[in-house]
């Protein structure tokens, strides 16, 4: 019987040759270490076959190897211009935005005065509304200004004189705001009221002031007391009424048509 003849695939060696391994570790350690990588390579495999590596121990080179340096720069303004800007540019935002800032504060600044002065106008307005509103309120009657007997009529001078004693009071005889209280030359110790209406009443050659400007008043407020100061023979109120534009009236017949004794 012949004999059998097997054939079996040579296996590819595990190993590597030592060419292949001299290139694989000057890729490793760069070309200065091939030389040294070589000769480990061949002490390592004097003892074996086919120029192969056996598996000795390998010492690499120590040898540092290089560094990356930075880029360097010709000078600052390079640095500057590879970063984004210059130092001017730098100032210029800065500038443009204090300018901007300013702005925004100025107009700010300009609101808030713009909502004072509105508040400030509302408030005169609603102040100026309640005062009408009082003295419209008030404006329901009228009065003889003082007590005593009327001892001059108008016609003779530019009003009436009613003498009771001094220091009798004094009042508004019809509704309005005090337009004056002072020395009024030979008119003395002198009280001015304006009504709603525009007419004016006053007295004069009193005592006291019993009211100041701008003070609202009524029918029966008291403005001052009887006296004899100015131009005056003995105590005695001179009350005068003037229309508007400062027209004189007979306050007597002016009295007696709003219903009020004289």
């Amino acid at each position: 019987m012949p004999a059998r003849i097997t054939v079996r695939p040579a296996r590819a060696s595990a190993r590597l040759s030592s060419r292949q391994l001299t290139f694989r570790l000057s890729g490793l350690l760069g070309a200065a270490s091939v030389p040294l990588a070589a000769a480990a390579i061949a002490a390592s495999g004097a003892g074996g076959t086919g120029g192969t590596v056996v598996g000795a121990p390998l010492q690499v080179s120590s040898a540092p190897t290089a560094r990356l340096r930075p880029a360097s720069f010709s000078s600052a303004d390079t640095v500057h211009a590879r970063l984004g800007g210059t130092g001017a540019a730098d100032q210029a935002v800065r500038q443009q935005g204090d300018k901007q800032r300013a702005a925004a504060a100025a107009s700010t600044t300009q609101a808030a005065s713009a909502r004072i002065a509105a508040a400030r106008s509302d408030a005169a307005r609603a102040s100026r509304n309640r005062a009408r509103a009082a003295l419209q309120q008030a404006e329901q009657g009228y009065t003889r200004p003082t007590s005593g007997p009327l001892t001059q009529g108008y016609g003779s001078h530019p009003g009436i004189d009613l003498a009771p004693p001094y220091g009798t009071p004094v009042v508004a005889a019809h509704a309005g705001v005090v337009t004056f209280a002072g020395w009024q030359g030979g008119y003395g110790l002198h009280v001015e009221v304006t009504q709603a209406d525009g007419y004016l009443t006053t007295y004069s050659h009193l005592s006291a002031t019993y009211a100041g400007v701008g003070q609202l008043v009524q029918a029966g407020t008291p403005v001052g007391a009887v006296g004899t100061t100015g131009y005056s023979t003995g105590p005695h109120l001179h009350f005068e009424v003037m229309l508007p534009g400062r027209i004189h009236t007979d306050p007597a017949a002016w009295l007696i048509a709003h219903g009020a004794a004289v």
